[in-house]
């Protein structure tokens, strides 16, 4: 047999040796290779079918009206290829031209087997395409077929006069002397075929018997052993099989998948092959089972009819190869888990860029999953630019040097990364064949290292900015404080100073009143100029009083702070407005508890009480009966007084303007505008507030929150 590139010099031995007819092709149906045997019989010579499509070499009889038999090659051979089993063919008429490529045709029968050559992947390797020829058989049957029918006829014939007869009956005796010599020839031939049949059966014999390979042959459905060679013997050294039955020779396989498989193949007659499959087995007798792996082929033996007498079993361990593979699957699973707990890529590159190893990492970076990437080159993988950005790295690696850099690799548009990278030379017999690589994700680190720069320098001149300014403040806070101790000069001067100018026009106006007859004094006229008078001196002195009040309250914001019973505290305020409260007909709810305490001021807490309560009751609705509500309540860290009244209400604008000075929205009533001006300035200068809500013809609500 000829030697081609894709075929093992094994398997070309091996098949050299066998006088069977054999065809090798691939999986898209090109000649890899052919027996000598096959050569001859159908007269192709090797040279010129190598490489060539099977049906481009051996195409149908076109003189054949319906010439079947590349169809059904082809089925057969997709089904081998779809479901990578062997298949047995029926008889099939397959003309061979003779010459090859002339065009003329030979009537040919044969028996053809397909199976498939299993990697160690479980893909195809190859096809065995073996074939039987029984052309001889088939058309002496042919012929004895046609001979009889002759007879039959003539037999069958009612009207035949006598020299018809007479010649039917020699036309018979010829037909019978023809049949007499056929079949002498056919003996003949067959002698001859069955000295070829032992020749080849010899010749095959020696392969087997001679081969490292174990091989046995099974007799009968009994399945018994009739022949193994000495390779199976040397595999169990101690079983003595010939002459038993396969389940009683080994019975701890009994039951098991490999019994039922066995016995299949001898009912179906189709090829059953394994690879690595895993058998217990007491390889010495003594009982003591092993765990063994096996690959193996179970072929049909067929007779002279072509039925099924017997099987043939080919198989060698692998026990050894099995486990060693496990053992580095093993590592490298571990090695696996490992490399996919850690955060970072980690790769390998070889000579070509491309990848041969990643870890799970890289599927969170990229959309493939991570052996999707095997054999990809790290340009196609990363893209352009950013291959552009290391490729300086690569090439230092790829000349042996180990090195470490950061980067900003943009992967994609809308994917960047900054990366810290390290790479490790791969160096075998002083050759660099490829390189490690880990990469961490810095992104993090490097956005937030450069905000921080930038904050840094946005802080400096802010500091700058803020210097400045705190300049420029501390100038305009010593001006107010200069200008606030003049104005608390001012007003203290002024209300002081103020005081005995009135008190002198109040003396004057009693005076007068006193040398005004009482008949002038009395009479309405001059009785409401008085009236007006003593008014506006009354309103001046509040207005006094008032000013000295606001300039106390600026000059004591730090007044001693105690435990201020709130309950207590509003009794006391609603006890002092008893008098208001009953002239106006009002109603006072008061929730507060009991115990309720407040750290603060009991000066201030009356001030705010008292005129909280004092304004609901005075800006009272004629339209309705008062009703003022006071609670109390801690939330947070913070303690609230709310009062609620049902009175005249404010609008919007209203509720800007009632925190001024001297400011009032209401004149039917008596009023400096001053009280919730102070209330304001005390809460605030405890580090309070105060909220209002006001619905005009309604009332409203003030919620003082002062800090606990």
């Amino acid at each position: 047999m000829t030697k081609h590139a894709s075929l093992s010099s094994e398997l070309l031995r091996f098949l050299d040796a066998v006088p069977d007819l054999y065809l090798i092709l691939s999986t898209d149906l090109s000649i890899l290779g052919a027996s000598k045997t096959y050569l001859e019989a159908t007269q192709l010579k090797l040279e010129a079918a190598l490489g060539r499509y099977l049906f481009e070499v051996l195409p149908d009889n076109p003189n054949l009206s319906e010439p079947d038999g590349t169809m059904n090659l082809r089925l057969s051979l997709q089904w081998v290829i779809q479901n990578k089993k062997p298949h047995q063919m029926a008889l099939q008429r397959y003309d061979v031209q003779s010459p090859p490529e002339t065009g003329n045709f030979q009537k040919r029968y044969w028996l053809p087997t397909n199976t498939p050559v299993l990697d160690e992947n479980g893909g195809i390797e190859y096809i065995l395409h073996k074939v039987v020829d029984v052309t001889e058989q088939v058309l002496a049957q042919e012929g004895l077929e046609k001979s009889k029918h002759q007879v039959e006829t003539l037999y069958g014939l009612q009207q035949i006069t006598k020299e018809e007869l007479a010649a039917v009956q020699a036309q018979q005796a010829s037909f019978h002397q023809q049949e007499e010599i056929h079949a002498a020839e056919y003996a003949g031939y067959l002698e001859l075929s069955k000295a070829a049949i032992e020749i080849q059966r010899n010749r095959l014999h020696a392969v087997f018997m001679n081969s490292l390979i174990p091989f046995l042959v099974l007799d009968g459905p009994e399945l018994k052993f009739q022949l193994f060679n000495p390779a199976f013997q040397r595999a169990f050294p101690t079983k003595n099989v010939l002459g038993k039955p396969f389940v009683e020779a080994f019975p701890e396989l009994a039951g098991t998948p490999l019994i039922r498989s066995i016995e299949q193949v001898y009912r179906t007659g189709e090829t059953y092959q394994e690879s690595e499959y895993p058998v217990s087995l007491s390889r010495h007798g003594d009982g003591t089972l092993e765990e063994l792996y096996f690959t193996f082929t179970y072929q049909a033996r067929r007779n002279e009819q072509g039925e099924i007498d017997g099987l043939l079993l080919f198989f060698y361990e692998v026990t050894d190869h099995v486990m060693s593979r496990k053992k580095v699957e093993q590592s490298a699973e571990t090695l696996r888990l490992i490399t996919d707990a850690l955060p970072v890529l980690i790769g390998y590159l070889d000579k070509e860029e491309k990848y041969r190893f990643t870890n799970k990492a890289y599927e969170s970076w990229f959309p493939l999953k991570a052996n999707e990437l095997l054999g990809r080159p790290v340009r196609d993988v990363i893209g352009e630019k950013a291959y552009s950005g290391v490729k300086q790295y690569i090439d230092r690696a790829l000349a042996g040097e180990r090195l470490n850099y950061e980067s900003r690799m943009p992967y994609r548009e809308d994917f960047v990364k900054y990366i810290y990278s390290s790479y490790v030379p791969d160096i075998r017999d002083g050759e660099v064949v490829g390189f490690y690589t880990l990469v961490h994700d810095i992104t993090e680190q490097t956005i937030a290292r450069m905000k921080l720069e930038e904050s840094e320098q946005e802080a400096r001149a802010l500091t700058e900015k803020l210097a400045a300014t705190n300049l420029e403040l501390s100038d305009t806070n010593t001006q107010l404080v200069r200008i606030n101790a003049d104005l608390d000069n001012f007003i203290y001067a002024a209300s002081h100073d103020l005081k005995a100018p009135i008190f002198n026009i109040e003396r004057l106006l009693l005076i007068l009143l006193e040398s005004i007859p009482s008949e002038v004094r009395t009479s309405d006229e001059v009785k409401g100029v008085i009236e007006m008078i003593e008014s506006s001196i009354a309103r001046f002195k509040r207005t006094i009083e008032h000013l000295t009040d606001v300039t106390k309250l600026q000059k004591e914001n730090s007044q001693e702070v105690s435990e201020v019973n709130l309950r207590e505290l509003i009794d006391d305020v609603a006890l002092d407005l008893s008098s208001q409260i009953e002239k106006a007909g009002a109603k006072l709810e008061i929730d507060v508890a009991p115990h309720m305490a407040i750290r603060f001021s009991e000066k201030n807490m009356r001030s705010i009480v008292y005129n909280l309560l004092s304004n609901a009751i005075k800006y009272s609705s004629p339209d309705r009966v008062p009703l003022v509500q006071i609670s109390g309540k801690t939330s947070g860290d913070f303690a609230i007084i709310t009062v609620q009244d049902n009175g005249l209400g404010m609008s919007p604008s209203g509720q800007q303007k009632i925190f001024s000075m001297f400011t009032r929205l209401h004149d039917h009533v008596d009023g400096s505008g001053i009280g919730l001006y102070m209330v304001k300035r005390i809460v605030e200068n405890a580090e309070g507030r105060i909220e209002v809500k006001s619905k005009v013809g309604k009332g409203s609500t003030l919620s003082i929150y002062l800090k606990r």
